[in-house]
């Protein structure tokens, strides 16, 4: 099935705005202020103070998320404007006007469940990234297409062909070897560093992958707009 253009334009604002969201976190993480005046045999100094703050960048990131909620009231608002015509419209032919309109609450207990998942896989992946460089942080994120896969695998009973097979294969492949190159190029310490952020960003991606399956087989099925 041949992709639309609408669909094109999707994919290519996701990965331009992730390569953004990438960039601006990382430039963040690197950027080092004097901080507070202390008492030292010189006299008064101050102390230079690195921004790790990755709760904080999910905070905003978090922010924005919700701003989707004024997407759906507006969707919503859009709706019920279109309903008030259609039933002026019917009254005034002479027709049945429309059945009132079926629409599932905007609050839902379920979406605690991948809101979470949200929450801490993209807080393990922003911890992750103070110790590694941006462009190794976004190619490690590619793990999420095996995770995906397996639990997809395993709890959706989802057959997977050969060609998904290989593709996981590959991929697996080409994070063992940005996951060495970022090991082997760093010194003892900052090598040990590169570990530990390497192992955090591929838990944020296992959370991330469980979070789409449990979406898949929770929320799919309730038909959920998008938005919400």
């Amino acid at each position: 099935m041949a992709l639309t253009c609408r669909q094109m334009l999707l994919m290519l604002g996701m990965l331009v705005t992730g390569s953004i969201n990438t960039i601006t976190k990382k430039a963040q993480l690197q950027c080092v202020t004097e901080g507070f005046y202390y008492k030292d045999d010189n006299g008064t100094s101050s102390k230079p103070h690195n921004f790790n703050h990755p709760w904080f960048q999910t905070w905003l990131m978090f922010i924005g998320e919700s701003t989707c909620l004024l997407g759906l009231f507006f969707a919503r608002r859009s709706e019920n404007k279109e309903r008030e015509k259609v039933i002026a419209w019917a009254a005034k032919v002479g027709h049945e006007p429309p059945g009132p309109l079926t629409r599932p609450r905007v609050w839902q207990w379920i979406l605690l469940v991948p809101t979470f998942c949200d929450l801490l896989g993209t807080s393990l992946a922003g911890i992750g990234l103070i110790y590694i460089d941006a462009s190794v942080w976004q190619m490690l994120r590619g793990a999420i297409i095996i995770f995906a896969g397996i639990l997809s695998r395993v709890f959706l009973k989802r057959k997977l062909k050969y060609i998904h097979w290989l593709g996981m294969v590959v991929t697996m492949l080409g994070l063992v070897l940005v996951g060495c190159s970022s090991v082997f190029k760093n010194h003892s310490s900052q090598g040990s560093k590169a570990i530990i952020g390497i192992v955090l960003i591929l838990a944020g991606q296992l959370v991330s992958a469980s979070q789409m399956v449990i979406e898949e087989m929770f929320l799919k099925k309730k038909n959920f707009p998008p938005l919400q």
